[in-house]
């Protein structure tokens, strides 16, 4: 769990301590909000990201392989 301010953060003269204020300057209460949860991921957009990486180190590996392959027949 952590805690979330639905205002400003600001730090108290006296103590020291942070409060939540709102647009007006009242103290208003922290707001309990859940951990990351995994589980409300949207699978096609992991599904996007994850094929994005293979495009991306797929394009770099053959441009390298055919660099090198056009390199070995220079140097022949």
């Amino acid at each position: 769990m952590q805690l979330d301010c639905p205002g400003n953060v600001a730090t108290d003269s006296i103590s020291g301590a942070l409060e939540c204020h709102d647009g007006s300057g009242a103290v208003v209460a922290w707001v309990v909000t859940p951990s990351f949860d995994p589980s409300q991921l949207d699978t096609t957009q992991l599904a996007g990201a994850f094929s994005a990486g293979f495009v991306v180190v797929g394009t770099a590996w053959a441009i390298g392989w055919s660099v090198r392959a056009l390199l070995r027949m220079i140097g022949r």
